[in-house]
């Protein structure tokens, strides 16, 4: 079965451990449908890439499978000769279009006037992006979040960030993801609540036949005791009986 990514997560491990993988379980479970595993596929070494002996050509063959990359942008990114390879590779294979940068730490600064980066200010990026992009790009700023712990989507900021990111990866407006998450989440909250309704009733259910099943073997039990009675008092008269004769 041909491997298939919706997007690719390119981040510095030792910036981003952790926000990373906050985002990925974001971006894949936002809007997720019911008994799906997932909304979208994300790839992230850490979670996708099986150990080989050819690292690189492990990396372009996912970079290959993958409709966006999402750079997690910060001065260590910037410095990774990793990161950079991962860039360079998209820009030579890929549209610029389909790059969506998050930052994570330092600074992007655009020169409106040479429509490109101000290098000189521009902390966060590798200058392989110089005059790649035409126009200055939207991207979300995370800068915020690197200190915050346990991030999810219950978390107002974090989840707006998700959803920035999301809409252009599912070809939707945020308003429209927003709103589909909302609405899913209070199908599976029903679904749930109904789910343990089932469960009560069929547990109550279990209760009153384990009671009927008790109070029958009980009257079985006293019935077999009375039974029992009356044939020795019956054994006991034929005894008599036999004896006066």
């Amino acid at each position: 079965m041909p491997v298939h990514h919706d997007a690719f997560i390119s981040y510095s491990h030792t910036a981003d451990g952790a926000l990373a993988p906050a985002f990925q379980r974001g971006l894949e479970q936002l809007a997720k449908p019911l008994l799906r595993l997932r909304a979208q596929k994300i790839f992230r070494d850490q979670t996708d890439l099986t150990a080989s002996p050819a690292l690189w050509p492990g990396i372009v063959s996912h970079l290959a499978a993958s409709d966006w990359l999402l750079v997690f942008a910060n001065p260590l990114y910037a410095g990774s000769r990793w990161c950079r390879k991962e860039v360079e590779w998209w820009l030579a294979e890929r549209s610029p279009e389909r790059l969506l940068i998050v930052l994570t730490d330092g600074d992007i600064v655009w020169d409106e006037a040479r429509r490109d980066f101000d290098w000189a200010r521009t902390t966060a990026l590798p200058d392989c992006l110089a005059g790649h992009l035409a126009d200055e790009p939207l991207y979300v700023d995370l800068r915020w979040a690197r200190e915050t712990p346990g991030l999810s989507l219950a978390h107002g900021g974090f989840r707006e960030a998700v959803v920035r990111v999301a809409a252009p990866l599912r070809g939707v407006s945020p308003t429209d993801l927003d709103g589909a998450d909302l609405r899913q989440l209070r199908r599976t909250r029903l679904f749930v609540r109904s789910g343990v309704g089932a469960i009560c009733v069929a547990a109550g259910m279990a209760v009153w036949q384990a009671r009927v099943a008790t109070e029958e073997a009980r009257i079985a039990e006293t019935q077999r005791q009375q039974a029992e009675a009356q044939r020795r008092i019956a054994e006991s008269e034929r005894a008599q009986a036999e004896a006066q004769r």
